[in-house]
């Protein structure tokens, strides 16, 4: 699926459609959510993996605002499709019991950055409407 996914993105960058990262990007992630699956016999992952789905979303946006596709706004709606992605997946594998996969303090590290850009974006906002 990573082939079919590079595919679609080539065949987005040759028809000058920027947009077409979008899919590329969902086609390759699924295909690593799969390979990883199918290489780790662990396919009840599927109860909180598929939560990545709006990274992949949030991956391809980036993607084609980098190649030009109303930049800026491409570049902060993927960023924030990202964000939820990270803390819908560690929601869900909380609930479900994957978070084995990141060690004893993955989730604690990973919550700790969720606060850093949740207080990064607010003074972002905040230094921006004082320039207005």
């Amino acid at each position: 699926m990573f082939l079919i996914g590079g595919g679609i993105l080539i065949i987005g960058l040759v028809t000058g459609q920027p947009g077409m990262a979008v899919p590329a990007s969902i086609v390759a992630g699924l295909g690593g959510i799969f390979y990883y699956q199918d290489v780790t016999n662990d396919y009840s992952s599927w109860s909180y993996m598929w939560t990545l789905i709006l990274g992949f979303i949030g991956v391809g946006s980036i993607l084609a605002g980098l190649l030009g596709d109303n930049t800026a706004h491409n570049l902060r709606r993927g960023l924030n499709m990202m964000v939820i992605s990270v803390v819908l997946f560690l929601v869900f594998a909380s609930l479900f019991g994957g978070l084995e996969l990141l060690g004893n303090f993955g989730p604690a590290i990973l919550l700790i950055l969720l606060g850093v850009w949740v207080l990064g974006s607010g003074l972002y906002r905040s230094f921006r409407k004082r320039e207005e």
